[in-house]
């Protein structure tokens, strides 16, 4: 879980350069959660300038989830965009559990059932699947630890490299 720093429209050319490793971060995501601020009249123009800085580091493909937050300062709400986001108060927590609901959800469809045996010196391998995936099973064998565990592609060809 990572959070980058929120964009603001026309951001000086030298604050965006010092931002950019954090917001690169979003290379590596399994799922983007993009939240803007409902109660902003320009969050609309707000979401689109995050597509475009999103697409221009190259996480413009990635699954995207958005919240609309500060709902509970929005007078009046009607139709929002895009339809299928989830809105939110963070100052009431109205809304929350849905947007954690719909995070576990989505992260878990994107996880499958890996079986690895890990060398005994390869223990970076076999650290980094306790750390970011969910062992599932594990087994001392003569050759090494047998993994059964949820991970995602990503994750599961990290693993492989560290074990060769």
């Amino acid at each position: 879980l990572s959070d980058t720093v929120g964009f603001v429209r026309e951001l000086p050319h030298q604050l965006v350069e010092a931002f950019r490793s954090t917001l690169e971060e979003a290379l590596y995501a399994d799922l983007l959660v993009v939240v803007s601020d409902l109660s902003s009249p320009q969050y609309l123009e707000q979401r689109q300038t995050v597509r475009e800085v999103l697409e221009s580091l190259g996480a413009g493909d990635k699954p995207m989830l958005e919240a609309l937050n500060k709902a509970d300062v929005t007078a009046e709400i009607g139709e929002i965009e895009p339809p299928d986001a989830i809105v939110l108060s963070g100052l009431t927590g109205a809304g929350l559990d849905r947007l954690t609901a719909e995070i576990a959800r989505r992260v878990a469809k994107l996880r499958g059932r890996v079986e690895l045996v890990v060398p005994y010196d390869k223990g970076a391998a076999l650290s980094l699947l306790h750390r970011e995936g969910q062992i599932l099973e594990e087994e001392y064998l003569a050759e090494g630890t047998r993994v059964v565990a949820m991970l995602d592609a990503s994750l599961h060809q990290r693993a492989l490299k560290l074990m060769k």
